[in-house]
């Protein structure tokens, strides 16, 4: 038994010599990680700004560009307003915590040009120069990332190549741009209009394609290096019309394409000048059988403006034969070649009255047609028969009014191609004749045609006899 207990407490003395053996080995593990590691953060990723970071003094010189600046990812100075002046000095310009002071330690610094500002090819700082092929730079979107060794003092100056094609911003709000929206000026804004880039070429290369606004904004922005070509589309509201556009007061030059235009950047930012006037529709007329019209388009076209045309046209034996057909007891007086036409007037053209004129066949929704027919047309017995598409295919269109006193006729249609009036007489039209009503000791007589309204409430003459 007593050598049993002696075992026993044998193996806990052993025990408890293993266990502070191990937490010995722990304690000293982690107080070698803690030693470790902000070295190895030291070199991986500066200490953020304000924990270790001292004051640091920066003396700026740019020429013939304006450079943004930052330490360790803070502003050095503001961007400067001023696009005149070509030089930019800024002397003892103290950032708070920015970086480290000690030599043995480094800063990154990010440069970035202004946008719109040539930019340089290397940086000095502190007497050294930096340039893209310097293992301390990196080059990313947001500029150069240079680490440098630790300083109280910094001296950067820089000299943006002049020689460089620097891109040039174009800037532009239609109609519906959100008045609410960051960076919208009154002047950029296209009233009564919408435009966007369809093309941006270097030579004939094309180099970019189509740019539209932003469907949140309204607002369109894009950038082109100077001496490019930029092909634009301007497209009015419909009832209006571009007179004149102008890209720092110089105008665009229109193309064959309806709506497009085109102009070379210059080496400036760009801002249009576009001018749109009230347009109404129109209804042009050669015809015998018709002298003018009117159309009404509700929203029927996304701009611009419309030309209706009105002709006398002749038709091919089996045409007439298929416009017989359809107008069955009606006899055709005229046939009419019925056109539409999308019209968009070419700003800055030689000849003011110079437009491109897009041609439809056909409309998502009808449009409201009133004519004005010749004299000696009945239109109480006249119906308007359309040969849709000008194809195989006919059919009758009644019309929704007559005025009188004007004797104009009003239909509705969405399809343009050949037409024909048709008439029919009096004594053919069908639901005419003469109705008797027999009340009492007296009969009355009425006579009716489909022209005549007739009511028993109303006021008609009528023939009374009386039997005896």
């Amino acid at each position: 038994m007593k050598n049993k207990i002696k075992r026993l407490q044998l193996g806990v003395r052993n025990h408890h010599k293993k266990s502070l053996i191990f937490v010995g080995v722990f304690a000293l593990t982690l107080l070698s990680l803690s030693i470790l590691i902000p070295r190895l953060n030291t070199h991986a990723d500066p200490v953020a700004p304000g924990q270790a970071y001292e004051d640091i003094t920066f003396n700026l010189t740019w020429t013939d560009t304006f450079v943004n600046s930052w330490i360790n990812d803070q502003p050095i100075v503001e961007e400067s307003q001023d696009f005149v002046s070509t030089e930019f000095v800024y002397t003892n310009e103290v950032v708070t915590s920015a970086g480290y002071t000690d030599p043995a330690e480094t800063n990154v610094i990010r440069v970035q040009e202004r946008f719109g500002d040539h930019a340089p090819t290397e940086y000095t700082i502190n007497d050294t120069v930096y340039n893209a092929e310097n293992e301390h730079v990196s080059v990313q979107d947001d500029g150069w990332h240079i680490t440098v060794p630790g300083a109280s003092v910094y001296t950067i100056s820089a000299v943006g190549d002049s020689g460089a094609a620097v891109p040039r911003t174009i800037i532009w709000a239609n109609v519906d741009a959100d008045h609410r929206a960051d960076g919208f000026e009154k002047d950029m804004l296209l009233q009564h209009g919408r435009a966007k880039v369809i093309a941006i070429y270097d030579g004939e290369t094309k180099v970019a394609g189509e740019t539209d606004v932003d469907e949140a904004t309204g607002m369109g922005w894009v950038q082109v290096t100077p001496g490019h070509r930029v092909v634009f589309e301007f497209v009015p509201e419909y009832g209006y019309q571009l007179t004149s556009v102008l890209a720092n007061g110089f105008p665009l030059e229109p193309q064959d394409t309806p709506n497009q235009y085109t102009f070379d950047m210059p080496d400036a930012n760009i801002h249009f000048a576009a001018t749109f006037e009230r347009t109404n529709d129109i209804v042009t007329t050669n015809s015998e059988r018709i002298t003018n019209g009117i159309i009404k388009l509700g929203g029927a076209l996304a701009g611009g403006s419309a030309e209706l045309t009105i002709n006398d046209i002749e038709l091919s034996s089996d045409k007439i034969k298929g416009f017989e057909d359809a107008a069955g007891d009606y006899t055709i007086s005229s046939y009419l070649d019925i056109d539409l036409y999308n019209i968009f007037r070419k700003a800055n053209a030689d000849d003011e009255d110079e437009v491109w004129s897009n041609k439809i066949d056909e409309l998502d929704e009808e449009v409201t047609i009133t004519i004005k027919l010749a004299e000696g047309i009945d239109a109480n017995n006249i119906v308007i028969v359309h040969n849709i598409h000008d194809g195989e295919e006919y059919e009758i269109i009644e019309i929704d009014s007559y005025d009188k006193g004007t004797n104009t006729i009003t239909f509705r249609t969405k399809s343009f191609s050949n037409y024909a009036i048709a008439t029919a007489d009096t004594e053919d039209v069908p639901n005419s004749g003469t109705f008797t009503i027999e009340s009492g000791s007296a009969v009355v007589t009425l006579l009716a045609t489909v022209s005549t309204a007739i009511t028993l409430t109303g006021i008609a003459v009528v023939y009374i006899k009386s039997r005896r």
